[in-house]
């Protein structure tokens, strides 16, 4: 029999959520056992669910993608959400590429190859107030080949119902600490996305959640199953922690900042939607240019780092 185990702060969601919520929450995961100061909520799968839950992860660990300089430098993480003309569409975090024209994709199964930033030009300027960037990644496929099913993230389906608190997982590659010399390694993170935002923040930002995403994430999915519902932004507990913006450019009240210090910060995918309609594809003489590029020997580590 499979278990899954989410374990939840008594004090982070006394911190975040008001009583009537909390309970909300006791109510709808099946139930909870007090064990010392933690609060776990123990999920018993059927077989059949438990098949559904490995075949998920490996979605979405197919799709997750980690950004590097050509050096093989790590930048941080990315996923798979379209197919066109011959190449991987890439969503990632605008900070992540920032200033940079030319990056390295790869994923578990497959070797660093270079990839093209997409600028916001024309049609498409809306998209710059948002944190969110596209990359464009030819198919390491022969050019005699083609490719009939690419793996791509479902970026389809409604947004998910906040007042259920769905258990949501982040994906992505956390930075190593600058003494280790080992590759980013594929993890992921559950928690539960919060109503704590009635509009969006500076960035875009609208989707916050207890998961624990790490440095190096940015631009990582965050899933509902196998479904991508939002792009990683930013991790709980900022090293430079301030005032925080509305999309107005206002600040938001005190109460509201202190609470969204503690979650992960992300965009919905319907940010990623609206920048896949108007997505440029690199000019021919851009593409030519990406196959000379060389990229690091840095590949991300297959086995999941939990």
């Amino acid at each position: 029999m499979s278990f899954l185990i989410h374990r939840l702060s008594p004090l982070l969601l006394s911190r975040l959520l008001s009583q009537r919520e909390r309970m909300r929450i006791v109510s709808s995961k099946c139930h909870f056992a007090r064990c010392g100061f933690a609060l776990l909520s123990c999920f018993v799968l059927p077989p059949s669910w438990a098949d559904e839950s490995v075949v998920n992860e490996i979605h979405r660990r197919h799709v997750t993608a980690l950004l590097t300089t050509v050096d093989g430098d790590p930048l941080g993480s990315g996923v798979v959400v379209g197919y066109r003309n011959g190449g991987y569409l890439v969503a990632t975090s605008q900070h992540v590429v920032e200033g940079l024209q030319r990056v390295c994709v790869s994923r578990f199964d497959a070797r660093a190859t270079a990839a093209h930033v997409l600028r916001p030009t024309g049609k498409n300027q809306q998209t710059k107030s948002v944190d969110l960037a596209l990359v464009w990644q030819p198919d390491s496929l022969n050019s005699a080949e083609k490719r009939k099913t690419p793996v791509v993230a479902n970026i389809d389906g409604p947004p998910p119902s906040l007042a259920e608190f769905p258990l949501v997982t982040a994906s992505g590659f956390p930075t190593p600490s600058q003494a280790s010399l080992t590759a980013p390694q594929y993890t992921e993170a559950s928690g539960l996305l919060l109503p704590l935002l009635a509009k969006p923040l500076q960035g875009g930002f609208d989707l916050t959640s207890t998961a624990a995403v790490r440095k190096g994430m940015s631009g990582g999915g965050v899933f509902l199953d196998d479904r991508l519902i939002g792009i990683n932004g930013t991790h709980a507990d900022p090293l430079w922690p301030g005032a925080l913006l509305d999309e107005t450019g206002q600040p938001v009240g005190v109460l509201l900042n202190r609470k969204l210090e503690l979650v992960s910060l992300g965009l919905s995918v319907s940010n990623v939607r609206k920048a896949l309609k108007v997505a440029a594809i690199p000019t021919p003489n851009e593409q030519k240019g990406l196959a000379s590029l060389p990229c690091g020997s840095r590949s991300p580590a297959q086995q999941p780092a939990r």
